[in-house]
């Protein structure tokens, strides 16, 4: 593996490491707020910040290992099919603009934007069927490529999937859907 993978590898590591703290100490320090001086906006506020904090950490999660997922594929020497790797492409795409949107809608209070990541979630979902039955088709026609990679590349639609549940959690977050 080249070393450029493994240093990726272990800075992903080290920030979800940070996550996970950051996580921590969000969640330590709401709970130990004196919820008699707080109105029931700034709970309901806290917990938004609860839910949001939580899926950021989780996203971390995954994200490290997607990256795992990754080096299984470079330490092994096989890749992914052409179509194969165009489709995960597209995916992650698609799970990384409703992340930056799911963000941006946090960050501005934009309930608008937070609808749109929610509203777009059943496009997430049917491109994840299509997806995979792309992938099993390819399968069918005995692609070597898909046969040595299917595990991995199963793993990494879930994993996808999975970060864009959280991108729909942070989005009902902000919109008060907790």
């Amino acid at each position: 593996m080249a070393e450029r993978e493994v240093d990726l590898l272990e800075k992903l590591r080290r920030l979800d490491g940070t996550l996970d703290y950051l996580y921590k100490a969000i969640a330590r320090y709401l709970a130990n707020m004196n919820h008699d001086n707080l109105s029931e906006e700034q709970m309901v506020a806290q917990t938004r910040l609860l839910y949001i904090a939580n899926d950021l950490e989780h996203i971390g999660d995954v994200t490290v290992e997607m990256a795992r997922q990754w080096r299984k594929i470079e330490t092994s020497g096989i890749e992914f099919s052409p179509e194969g790797q165009a489709e995960l492409q597209e995916m992650f795409t698609r799970v990384k603009e409703n992340f930056t949107s799911a963000i941006q809608a946090f960050a501005s209070d934009d309930q608008a934007l937070a609808a749109r990541v929610i509203r777009g979630h059943p496009e997430i979902l049917r491109l994840e069927k299509n997806l995979r039955y792309s992938h099993f088709q390819r399968l069918q026609r005995e692609n070597r490529l898909s046969l040595e990679t299917t595990s991995v590349h199963m793993e990494l639609i879930n994993h996808l999937l999975r970060l864009n549940i959280h991108n729909v959690s942070i989005a009902q977050a902000v919109m008060g859907i907790i």
